[in-house]
């Protein structure tokens, strides 16, 4: 079966995880905006609203990104 929903984060749940490990956990909990680079590909994108999300996954895929603040 596809992975047909839509699976997200947002930088507030990353935080509540994370953020105490983090050394920038409050310039990403003010930060507007975000590059999101796919490890594998090269592609970035912008994100402006905060969450993360990917669509259809099927099971044997992976995806790795890298999450910074847009500077």
């Amino acid at each position: 079966n596809r992975f047909t929903e839509n699976c997200e984060i947002s930088k507030d749940t990353i935080l509540s995880f994370i953020g105490n490990k983090m050394t920038n956990a409050g310039e990403i909990k003010n930060a507007s905006k975000f590059v999101l680079k796919d490890l594998w590909t090269g592609k970035e994108a912008i994100v402006e609203d905060g969450v993360f999300s990917v669509k259809k996954l099927e099971p044997y895929d992976n995806l790795t990104v890298r999450v910074s603040i847009k500077r």
